[in-house]
């Protein structure tokens, strides 16, 4: 996932696309990956505490 939001930032940010949707349809699935790694970080740090 991370690697996937590097890629997209890369795109987003250094040469974005020209067409309005490519960029919508790339933020919002920028925010989706977000999302999920957020998710994913706290369930490993619950995980963490009770190890």
């Amino acid at each position: 996932m991370e690697a996937e939001k590097q890629e997209l930032e890369k795109i987003l940010y250094s040469n974005p696309p020209s067409g309005f949707t490519e960029v919508q349809k790339l933020s919002t699935r920028l925010a989706e990956l977000n999302q999920s790694i957020d998710t994913a970080t706290e369930r490993w740090l619950e995980l963490a505490e009770r190890a």
